[in-house]
């Protein structure tokens, strides 16, 4: 397959290197040329724009920021693939938008995958990520020997966006979980604990989930890099979730502990 790959940043970055190992064609984009040059160096192709990586290819992935990311990159893309070609979005983002753009992808003759991944750079690195899938039992069949050089887990949850809106739940319950290990950690130090041994019980113990696990390891400093990226799921979940649905109830703790965090976006 002559894959192709939008979104060379600390999840997306390696997926490319993963698609060539596993045997695909690949080349590449980037806004910035320097982020494309050990792409090169590894002999992926490197296109000189987006209208040129989608006549190359049949298969493209997506890994940009944002809605508005999204949307400008499927636009370029869109009018130039052959007729059969699948866009496949591992960005974050609104579900709506997934249902526009897989019906926008149908005007132009082409297929369409809402396929938000979990686990990281490492993750991605060693091929096992996660990938939560929206889109139609053809497509999720035509796409899933591709994902599987990049993920583990490949689970369809439904139409296009829902990938989407089972990623909002969970990266969610993530911040919910840091914000219960936060006040918890706290509540040790009242009460006269070690913070490192409270960590190391609990980690070891019932109370254990991966959210206080990575507070224990990272706290406040390290959750504060990313706050613009936890601040932009939590409110996408917020956006589509019903005002009375019990999650409003975590999503405002999530508000409340991101308000606290030493942003360094």
């Amino acid at each position: 397959m002559k894959c192709g790959f939008v979104g060379l940043g600390d999840q997306g970055g390696p997926i490319p290197y993963r698609l060539q190992n596993a045997g695909h064609e690949v080349a590449v984009w980037a806004r910035r040329p320097e982020a494309t040059r050990p792409y090169a160096e590894a002999g992926i192709l490197v296109s000189e724009d987006l209208p040129t990586l989608a006549r190359a290819c049949d298969w493209i992935g997506i890994c940009v920021f944002d809605d508005a990311g999204v949307r400008q990159v499927c636009a370029e893309l869109m009018p130039h693939m052959r007729q059969g070609g699948m866009i496949v979005v591992h960005s974050t983002i609104h579900p709506e938008t997934c249902r526009l753009l897989s019906e926008h992808a149908s005007a132009h003759g082409l297929e369409f995958v809402d396929a938000p991944v979990s686990g990281g750079n490492v993750r991605a690195k060693d091929g096992t990520l996660t990938i939560m899938i929206g889109a139609s039992d053809e497509a999720f069949a035509k796409s899933g020997p591709i994902l599987e050089a990049y993920g583990s887990v490949i689970v369809r949850v439904g139409p296009p966006g829902a990938g989407q809106t089972a990623k909002l739940v969970n990266n969610t319950l993530l911040v919910a979980h840091a914000a219960i290990a936060q006040a918890a950690i706290e509540a040790g130090k009242q009460l006269n604990l070690d913070p490192a041994s409270l960590v190391n019980i609990v980690n070891a113990s019932s109370g254990r989930s991966y959210g206080f696990e990575l507070f224990g390891a990272i706290g406040a400093e390290g959750f504060g890099r990313i706050t613009q990226l936890l601040n932009k799921d939590v409110g996408l979940l917020r956006s589509i979730a019903p005002a009375d649905a019990p999650i409003q109830r975590y999503i405002e703790l999530t508000d409340k502990f991101l308000a606290t965090l030493p942003s360094r976006q």
